[in-house]
């Protein structure tokens, strides 16, 4: 697994022609980091996808949109791609290569990184004060499920949650 996190320089049409063509050896997904509530969340939705993808347990026909389901915690496509992928308004993005081997997938990077422009920046995925507002809309959480819990976790709970559908 590789991933490179930062500020979009391309325009988000250029980085969705990158993602989606050509063939590598490598899946890789984009996603919007204003929507992805840290590394955790990217590993467990990671996880998961590759877990339910290796049972036969698939909502897609295609790893990479498994990948987007899982981080939106949603099982329809639309409504993934409308929750954390990249849109014509993302600025700051994360990308996530999986291969069988570390060096594949960072390869996939770099040749992404050829097409497009992305100036890395781990510190978007970081969620400050608007980002959690927006991750409480996009994953309908509720004042009061935080008092019970942080936000982060119910994320993660969600996405588990998608596991068993």
């Amino acid at each position: 697994m590789a991933v490179l996190s930062g500020h979009l320089l391309s325009s988000p049409d250029e980085l969705v022609t990158a993602v989606s063509g050509g063939q590598r050896r490598a899946t890789v997904q984009a996603f919007d980091a204003d929507s992805i509530a840290g590394a955790e969340h990217l590993l467990h939705s990671v996880t998961l996808a590759i877990s339910g993808w290796e049972a036969g347990r698939r909502f897609t026909r295609r790893f990479e949109l498994e990948l987007l389901c899982y981080a939106a915690a949603d099982h329809q496509i639309s409504e993934a791609i409308k929750k954390v992928g990249v849109g014509r308004r993302t600025s700051k993005v994360v990308l996530v290569s999986l291969a069988g081997k570390g060096e594949e997938a960072a390869g996939a990077l770099r040749g992404l990184a050829e097409r497009i422009r992305v100036r890395p920046d781990p510190g978007v995925l970081e969620v400050n004060p608007e980002k959690k507002r927006r991750l409480r809309r996009i994953f309908r959480i509720s004042k009061r499920e935080l008092e019970a819990a942080g936000l982060e976790d119910l994320i993660l709970e969600r996405i588990a949650s998608l596991s068993l559908l």
